[in-house]
C-alpha cells in the first residue's frame, strides 16, 4: 500500500510542476526583503541576553540543516529547509533601536497535505552559556520576521527552527492521519551587533601624574561623564611641548614626559620648574552636541621650594620631598646638590655639602635652626637608576627670621614714551591714523627706566602669583584745561602693549585692571620689559599739548581673575 501511496504523491507533484512551471519561470524568486512578509509581535528580551563572547566559542543548540531549495518557485523544497537564512535589515544597531530580522523556508517535496508551519526562535545567553526559547513553536508563514528592542549593547545570537506536521491518507484505516515531520529544519546562527546609543560627553576630568620628576615618564587619563558616553576621546595637546611632551596617546590614556631645559651655568643641572597646561578633546560627532574640552595643569620639576618662618615653625623637621618619581625609586641611589645665586648671577654650585645627609630620597633638616644655615640656597636631587641619572629642578630654601612679607615690589619701571627719533607728531596726524610711540630709555624720574622689574616673594606658600596693571585715561596736562584724550571721558583710546619674559599683554587707558604677568610657582621675579609700545587711536577731539596717565602695578597671589 505505501508504495502505491508514494506513486500517487509523485504523480501529483509532477502534475503541479507541469501546469505551473511556465508561470513561475516568468515570476522568478525574490529576496526575503523583496516581498511582503508576516511578523510575530515584538518580543521582550531580558537584558542578560547580551553576548560578548567570540563566535568561535558559541555552539548552536542544533547543527544547521542543509540549505533548502524551492522547486521551481512552487513552495516545495527539494530538499526542504531554509531558502533564506535569518538576516537582519542592517548590519549594526544601537540600544533602544528596533531590530528587525527575517527568514524564508520551504516544505519538503514529500508533502501532500500539511498542518500549519511553526517556528521556534532561540537566543544565546552568555552568562549561563545556554540557549533560551523566546518564540516556542508559534505558527507562522514564510517569509516570517521577528522584532525586538535591545536594552544593552553586545552580540545577540539567534537560531530559528522550522517544524510542521504531515497529513496523509491511511489506506488501512481509510482516514486522514497526522504525523510530525522529522527531523526539523535548523537555520544557521544569526548575530545582531548592538552598540551603545550615541551619548555625548558633557565633561572631562583629567587625572593621573599631575606632578612629574624631570625626565621620568607619567600617564594621564581622561575621566568622562556621563559614564554612558560614546564620545571619541583623544587629540591630547601640551601647551608647552618643549617642557612637556605627549609621547603616546591611546584614546583616553596619554603617556607624558617632562623635560626641563639644561642650563650650562650649573653643569648637568636642569632648569627651573615649569607648569604646563594639557588639554584633551571629547568628540561628540553624531550626537548633535558640541565637542567638550578637558583641561589640567602638569607640574614638571621634582621639588617644591620651601619657605619657613623661624618664629612660627616650631621644633619639627623641615623636609624636601620629591614628587613624580614613580617606579624609579626601586633600585635607585640619591645625591643632593646645593647651589647659590647672588644678585641675579647664575646658579653657583657650592664646593661641599658633606654636612648634610644626602643619600636618601628626601632631605630633612632637624629643625629650623639647622635649616637657617642653608637659607637662600637652592637644592637639587639627582637620582640614578638603571644606568640613568635624573635631575630635579632647583628648589629654594628660605628661612624667614621675621613674619613673611608676602609679595614686595622692589623695583618698577617709570614708563615714558616719545615719537620715533626724527619724527614729529601733529594734531593732523592724530586725526587721521593710529600713532605708535616707543619707550624712552632715559633714567629721569623716580622709577627705574632701565625697564627692569623686580618682585620679592617671601611668602610661606607654595602657590604662584600674578602681576596686573591699570592705566587711567590720558588727560591734558598743559594749562588749566581739563580734557581727556579722545571723545570718551572714560578713556579707552590709548593702548599699552607690553612683553615681559615672553608674556604679552595689552592694557587700555580705561582704568580697568589687566593681568600682565603670571608665575605659576612661588619665587622672585627679576626681569626686563622686553618691549613696550603706546598705541594711540585717531580722534578729532584732541588739543595740542602734553598728556599724561597714571599706571598702577599690583602683585597678588593666585588664582588670578583670568585663571581657568
Amino acid at each position: 500500500m505505501m508504495t502505491q501511496y508514494k506513486h500517487i504523491k509523485l504523480w501529483l507533484l509532477l502534475a503541479i510542476a507541469v501546469l505551473s512551471g511556465g508561470l513561475l519561470l516568468l515570476l522568478g524568486v525574490g529576496s526575503v526583503y523583496g516581498a511582503p512578509i508576516a511578523e510575530y509581535p515584538p518580543i521582550n528580551l531580558d537584558p542578560s541576553f547580551e553576548a560578548n563572547q567570540p563566535m568561535t566559542q558559541v555552539t548552536p543548540p542544533n547543527p544547521p540543516s542543509a540549505q533548502g531549495v524551492d522547486f521551481l518557485g512552487l513552495g516545495i523544497g527539494i530538499p526542504g529547509g531554509f531558502t533564506q537564512q535569518p538576516v537582519a535589515s542592517k548590519t549594526n544597531y544601537n540600544t533602544g533601536e528596533m531590530v528587525h530580522f527575517q527568514w524564508q523556508t520551504v516544505k519538503n517535496f514529500e508533502i501532500v497535505l500539511t498542518t500549519e508551519v511553526s517556528y521556534t526562535v532561540q537566543l544565546y545567553q552568555s552568562q549561563s552559556n545556554t540557549w533560551t526559547k523566546v518564540i516556542d513553536k508559534q505558527v507562522g508563514v514564510s517569509p516570517m520576521g521577528v522584532r525586538f528592542i535591545p536594552s544593552r549593547p553586545g552580540k545577540y545570537i539567534f537560531q530559528v527552527t522550522m517544524d510542521y506536521d504531515i497529513r496523509y491518507w491511511d489506506w488501512e484505516s481509510m482516514s486522514m492521519k497526522t504525523t510530525a515531520h522529522k527531523p526539523s529544519y535548523y537555520s544557521q546562527l544569526l548575530v545582531v551587533n548592538v552598540a551603545p546609543k550615541p551619548t555625548p560627553a558633557t565633561s572631562i576630568n583629567i587625572s593621573g601624574t599631575l606632578s612629574l620628576f624631570n625626565g621620568v615618564p607619567g600617564r594621564l587619563q581622561a575621566n568622562v561623564l556621563p559614564d554612558t558616553n560614546t564620545a571619541t576621546i583623544g587629540n591630547w595637546k601640551s601647551a608647552d611641548p618643549d617642557h612637556l611632551k605627549i609621547s603616546a596617546q591611546n584614546g583616553r590614556i596619554a603617556e607624558i614626559l617632562g623635560t626641563l631645559q639644561n642650563t650650562q651655568s650649573y653643569g648637568q643641572g636642569a632648569g627651573e620648574a615649569k607648569t604646563v597646561k594639557v588639554t584633551v578633546v571629547g568628540d561628540n560627532s553624531g550626537t548633535g552636541v558640541a565637542d567638550v574640552l578637558g583641561t589640567t595643569y602638569v607640574k614638571v620639576g621634582g621639588l617644591d621650594p620651601i619657605t619657613v618662618n623661624a618664629k612660627t615653625a616650631g621644633t619639627g623637621p623641615i623636609t624636601f620631598s620629591p614628587y613624580g618619581l614613580g617606579d624609579v625609586t626601586g633600585n635607585a641611589t640619591y645625591k643632593w646638590v646645593v647651589y647659590k645665586k647672588i644678585d641675579g648671577s647664575p646658579y653657583v654650585k657650592l664646593l661641599s655639602n658633606a654636612h648634610i645627609d644626602d643619600n636618601k630620597p628626601t632631605l630633612q633638616f632637624k629643625n629650623v635652626a639647622q635649616a637657617l644655615g642653608f637659607t637662600d640656597n637652592y637644592f637639587q636631587l639627582q637620582v640614578t637608576s638603571g644606568g640613568r641619572t635624573f635631575y630635579s629642578n632647583l628648589a629654594l630654601l628660605k628661612v624667614l627670621s621675621d613674619a613673611p612679607k608676602q609679595l614686595t615690589m622692589t623695583t618698577m619701571p617709570n614708563l615714558k614714551f616719545a615719537a620715533p627719533a626724527g619724527t614729529n607728531i601733529t594734531i593732523g596726524d592724530l586725526s587721521k591714523k593710529p600713532v605708535t610711540l616707543t619707550q624712552m630709555s632715559d633714567t629721569s624720574g623716580t622709577g627705574d627706566n632701565s625697564n627692569r622689574i623686580h618682585i620679592s616673594d617671601t611668602r610661606a606658600s607654595t602657590s604662584g602669583w600674578y602681576m596686573s596693571l591699570s592705566m587711567q585715561p590720558f588727560s591734558w596736562a598743559t594749562g588749566n584745561r581739563k580734557a581727556v584724550y579722545g571723545s570718551n571721558e572714560s578713556g579707552g583710546s590709548v593702548s599699552l602693549q607690553l612683553k615681559i619674559n615672553e608674556q604679552k599683554s595689552t592694557v587700555k587707558d580705561d582704568g580697568k585692571t589687566t593681568v600682565v604677568y603670571r608665575q605659576d610657582s612661588p619665587g622672585d621675579l627679576d626681569a626686563l620689559i622686553n618691549s613696550a609700545q603706546l598705541m594711540i587711536s585717531p580722534t578729532k577731539d584732541v588739543y595740542s599739548g602734553e598728556y599724561q596717565s597714571q599706571l598702577t602695578w599690583t602683585a597678588a597671589s593666585v588664582p588670578d581673575p583670568t585663571a581657568p
